[in-house]
């Protein structure tokens, strides 16, 4: 979809880290409040308590809390 609309296809709902990142394009709309996902991060019961797994997962979680401002559509965006 973010091809199409790069290529002036019409208009898409994509998710606001990538359409806000993409010079040209503009928000028509503010987020939908009930567009939303749930995050799973699945393993092997094997492997779930291993240090690599453990610390996979930590910092995922970080990074994604660190980033959610703009999975949210809380960021600036270009008003071109």
């Amino acid at each position: 979809m973010l091809g199409a609309v790069r290529q002036g296809l019409g208009i898409a709902s994509l998710p606001c880290f990538a359409g806000d990142a993409e010079e040209g394009l503009v928000r028509y709309m503010d987020p939908l409040e009930n567009l939303t996902m749930d995050l799973w991060v699945l393993t092997h019961p094997d492997l779930r308590r291993t240090a690599r797994v453990s610390k996979l997962v930590k910092v995922l979680a970080e990074t994604l809390k660190k980033h959610s401002d703009q999975f949210e559509g809380n960021t600036p965006h270009r008003d071109n």
